[in-house]
């Protein structure tokens, strides 16, 4: 017979250890075998886990009598510099921290931003269904996550990541998920400013990127059999402020609202400046009610403006919202319906 210790997973969702025992049980010609399996008793799980201890202590002194550090010196220099974006959660998927570079890629300037939130809480996952399904068998299940690609927002424009996520455990127990994702798409943000997608004034997509970022919506919603939502924003008087004050002026107005919208709503939405006091807005689908109060949140925003370029203004927007599925996921219908003028 064959005999081994392994882990396994019980229905409390709870790591245990079990002794299994392989017996020949063959009678005929064909091969067959019996399983037995046992827990481990009290005096057992003592053994292991004294022995766990001692290799873990032994480890961690011996990095720290021949380097002067331990474990959480080590934890907390990978967290500060370096340059992969770690982000850990609780067991509800809330984020509980997240490393500077994760910090620094969103432009997020404290780590309290994202703390107690979930994905869904903050809006930045163009493909949440699916990451959601895959925290949940991380947490759940205990699976290994490794490099599941996806789509996020990044500083107002949708990036392709691969995420890898695995379980914490204490204790037995999951209490959590550690992870990292890799932005597939650095090279192209360099890419986006040599093909011209990206506002030079503004520094948010132009008309260029948004029709770019409106097709790859539009792709994920046909592939998820979904919708998402169109915000459109018409600077009210951003014509009298060209003739009276010049193009300049208007320009700087421009520059602001983009800076405003960029600051709140960019870490999980696609900003683009589309036209001459045009704005475009996309982001995960909201129900009507919810899709107002973000317009109402906006022209809010908007007038809490109060200087462009050492002026005094004052901004009047009309904001609007549009769902995808109003205009059948076109891309010629919702080029359309984003370019008018209220």
């Amino acid at each position: 017979y064959l005999t081994d210790c392994f882990r396994f997973l019980d229905i409390h969702n709870e790591i245990i250890w079990r002794r299994i025992k392989v017996l020949s049980a063959t009678v005929t010609d064909e091969d067959r075998f019996l399983i037995l399996g046992r827990t481990f008793t009290d005096y057992e799980n003592n053994y292991f886990n004294s022995i766990k201890k001692i290799i873990d202590l032994n480890e961690t002194e011996k990095i720290s009598d021949a380097t002067n550090m331990d474990l959480d010196d080590i934890f907390r220099a990978v967290v500060q510099s370096s340059d992969r974006y770690f982000f850990w959660k609780d067991k509800e998927r809330r984020f509980l921290g997240a490393s500077q570079a994760f910090l620094d890629v969103y432009d997020i300037k404290n780590v309290a931003e994202i703390v107690g939130k979930t994905d869904e809480d903050i809006g930045w996952n163009v493909t949440e269904l699916e990451y959601m399904n895959d925290e949940f068998d991380v947490i759940n299940k205990g699976k290994i996550i490794r490099n599941v690609v996806g789509r996020c927002i990044i500083r107002g424009v949708p990036h392709n990541i691969a995420c890898s996520k695995w379980p914490v455990y204490n204790k037995g127990k999951i209490v959590g998920l550690f992870g990292y994702f890799i932005d597939l798409d650095q090279e192209e943000d360099l890419l986006r400013n040599e093909l011209g997608l990206v506002d030079t004034e503004t520094g948010i997509l132009n008309n260029r990127g948004f029709i770019e970022s409106l097709m790859s919506y539009i792709a994920e919603a046909k592939s998820l059999n979904s919708s998402f939502t169109l915000i459109r924003i018409n600077l009210n008087r951003i014509d009298e402020i060209g003739k009276l004050l010049g193009k300049e002026m208007a320009f700087a107005v421009e520059k602001e609202v983009a800076k405003t919208l960029k600051n709140f709503f960019g870490l999980s939405d696609s900003i683009s400046h589309i036209g001459y006091g045009r704005f475009v807005i996309l982001k995960a689908y909201m129900e009507k009610e919810e899709a107002d109060l973000y317009c109402k949140k906006i022209e809010d925003k908007l007038l809490e403006i109060k200087e462009a370029a050492g002026v005094p203004i004052t901004i009047y927007s009309t904001v609007t919202a549009l769902s995808s599925a109003e205009a059948e996921n076109s891309p010629e219908k919702l080029i359309n319906l984003a370019n008018l003028k209220d």
